[in-house]
């Protein structure tokens, strides 16, 4: 139950902030008079083809004390450049003349992009938001890496474990429990593949009228 619950907070508190900063970013770079606008986002597209490494990544997460605690879920992924670029090209593509008619109103930066940008923009905010998620729910390896003891276990990284390492001692625990009849490894790894893939199957219905629309939208521009 533990390591649901931190697979859910990490999940939420990860896309949520990831989805704010990466678009506030993206939006940023949409505007022309921001000086240095290209090299910011050269600085955000080098990590996409250079990286650092395991070692080099592990000693600045513990220099920074993100290891064994539950930033380490969050800090680290809070921007992407890859979804950078997609709503950066989404935003461009939106009409200027909508942010001009604000400006006249009065709108600050901040009012453009929540009242303007951001409705505007739910298809793409759905998608990378789903991708984000998935991301979040599934991820297990940042765990086995950066966290020591059971206190931020997550959900995948718990299965992870069971099934790599102490999948027949767990079976034979819940045997000696009569909590279980017949269990095999192959039942335990169809009921670990059902709980990681069932909260997402959940979450798509109610996003996927804004992929539509998205859909629409591109075939309406053509």
């Amino acid at each position: 139950m533990r390591a649901s619950l931190v697979s859910v907070a990490r999940t939420v508190a990860g896309t949520f902030s990831s989805l704010v900063l990466t678009g506030l970013v993206a939006y940023c770079l949409t505007r022309r008079e921001l000086m240095g606008r290209r090299f910011y986002l050269i600085v955000f597209l080098l990590p996409m083809y250079i990286g650092a490494g395991l070692i080099p990544t592990f000693l600045t997460y513990k220099a920074l004390h993100l290891t064994n605690s539950f930033a380490v879920y969050i800090i680290p992924n809070l921007v992407w450049a890859y979804n950078i670029i997609i709503i950066r090209t989404f935003f461009d593509s939106l009409p200027k003349a909508l942010e001009e008619s604000a400006i006249l109103d009065g709108a600050n930066e901040l009012q453009i992009f929540f009242k303007i940008y951001v409705p505007l923009s739910m298809p793409v905010i759905a998608t990378i938001g789903l991708f984000n998620a998935v991301w979040q729910w599934n991820s297990w390896f940042d765990t086995v890496m950066y966290i020591r003891g059971n206190a931020w276990d997550t959900l995948s990284s718990l299965l992870a474990h069971m099934l790599m390492e102490q999948q027949t001692n767990f079976i034979n625990d819940m045997k000696l429990a009569k909590r279980a009849v017949s269990l095999t490894p192959e039942v335990l790894k169809a009921a670990m593949t059902m709980v990681t893939v069932i909260p997402i199957m959940l979450v798509y219905p109610f996003l996927q009228k804004y992929f539509v629309k998205g859909v629409m939208i591109g075939a309406v521009k053509g």
